[in-house]
């Protein structure tokens, strides 16, 4: 990790957080009365430089937190946060008048992931969004994304004609495509800041809705604001079990496993291969002790050409360094029926709707009708689309419904698949 960009981002936070009429030196001279004046100066150097340090790391240690603050780490970059792996920036950039920073970046064997936030004011009306964003290197390599999101929000008055925002763009970027292993990576981040114009839903209720567009509008790009930063490159730990479980009639195959600090990734197959695909349930103990791991994990799609069956497993936990015997489970797989559902509130009820073939709507009716029944809810058919609803103002859990709902929808194959291999310590 670059030490100095880390130093560098504390020292000016804690410059903006410590205020500037702070004054100990009364109460340091009030403390030291009546010590002889010798000792008082010999005292009095090394009680000042005490509290100064104590107020330097106190400083430090809260500009840390304050960066760090509100940063929607996921659980593995919330691991290799937590081992120091994560560089820091507080990189401010203003166009236009809008300011956008660079908040951190990372990079290690199975992802690159960084973020940019924006805050100030804009109209009633109007909101700031971040456009696509563009991720290389110094060598021409564009990087693909793999997962990712934003957060925002805001507050105001129509009075003041104006409200304030805080949004942020969070990216996680597939490495692969390098062919080398490099220590250091030079990355260029490239993320425009998209001025829109509210329409449609968005605009109801403003005062200006009567003469808002038919939906957003982006009526300007602003930037692109570009950061070329430098940081440590993270090398996983390599595990190649090529070992070949079946159970219940599915027969699965791990081939290799990549272990880094902020996302587990392997190469694993399927057979028979499945029509929807598969989401795995998994657990995990290293040394026989377990190891807390969200048990929904994926399995996502390889590029094209790769083998039938075969996907990227991704474990998004901190398991670098975990070194010894793993035994690594597939407890089930789910699959998902081909149906689509949404549900919405018009602040009378919660209504719920389930589209697909009717085959489909079938099994998942032979789920949930009985789910709901406890809730007195009642399930329609019209359409092709299973419905129901239940008044927003009711007892009933909606987090509930949704988990009902969620199990409807899917299958699920139990196994377990285990699988048993040593895992080395990094290189």
């Amino acid at each position: 990790m670059d030490k100095r960009l880390i130093a560098q981002a504390l020292h000016d936070q804690a410059r903006k957080d410590i205020p500037d009429d702070m004054n100990l030196w009364n109460e340091v001279q009030e403390r030291l009365g009546g010590v002889p004046q010798r000792a008082a100066r010999s005292r009095l150097t090394w009680v000042v430089a005490v509290i100064l340090a104590l107020l330097a790391m106190s400083a430090i240690a809260y500009a840390a937190a304050r960066l760090l603050q509100g940063q929607p780490l996921d659980p593995g970059l919330q691991g290799a946060s937590e081992a120091d792996l994560v560089t820091m920036f507080n990189q401010k950039q203003t166009i236009d008048g809008v300011s956008a920073t660079l908040d951190y970046a990372y990079a290690d064997s199975n992802r690159i992931s960084f973020s940019v936030s924006s805050q100030g004011d804009v109209p009633i009306g109007d909101s700031y969004q971040f456009g696509d964003v563009k991720l290389s290197d110094d060598a021409g390599h564009v990087f693909q994304s793999m997962f990712g999101g934003g957060g925002g929000g805001g507050g105001g008055d129509a009075q003041s004609g104006s409200l304030s925002y805080s949004i942020s763009t969070v990216g996680s970027y597939d490495p692969a495509i390098l062919t080398d292993a490099p220590d250091k990576i030079n990355l260029r981040i490239e993320v425009p800041l998209n001025f829109v114009r509210l329409g449609g839903e968005n605009a109801q209720g403003l005062p200006n809705a009567a003469s808002a567009p038919s939906q957003d509008t982006v009526e300007k790009v602003i930037g692109p604001f570009v950061y070329n930063v430098t940081i440590p490159f993270i090398h996983g730990q390599v595990v190649e079990p090529h070992q070949t479980v079946t159970a219940k009639g599915i027969t699965i195959r791990l081939d290799r496993l990549v272990i880094a600090p902020s996302l587990t990734r392997g190469v694993i197959c399927v057979d028979p291969v499945p029509d929807q695909g598969y989401q795995p349930l998994m657990s995990l103990t290293v040394k026989g002790a377990p190891v807390t791991l969200d048990p929904v994990q994926s399995f996502n799609p390889l590029p094209e050409g790769s083998p039938a069956g075969c996907y990227d497993l991704q474990i998004n936990k901190s398991l670098y360094q975990r070194i010894g015997q793993w035994r690594l489970n597939i407890d089930s797989l789910m699959t998902y029926l081909p149906v689509g559902y949404s549900s919405g509130s018009n602040g009378t009820n919660y209504d719920y709707s389930i589209d697909g073939m009717p085959d489909a709507l079938a099994q998942v009716r032979a789920k949930l009708e009985p789910a709901l029944q406890p809730y007195g809810i009642a399930v329609t058919e019209a359409d092709g689309s299973l419905k129901f609803s239940f008044p927003a103002n009711s007892t009933i859990d909606t987090n509930v419904i949704n988990d009902i709902v969620s199990a409807s929808v899917r299958e699920e194959s139990p196994g377990p698949w285990v699988f048993s291999f040593d895992v080395p310590p990094a290189q």
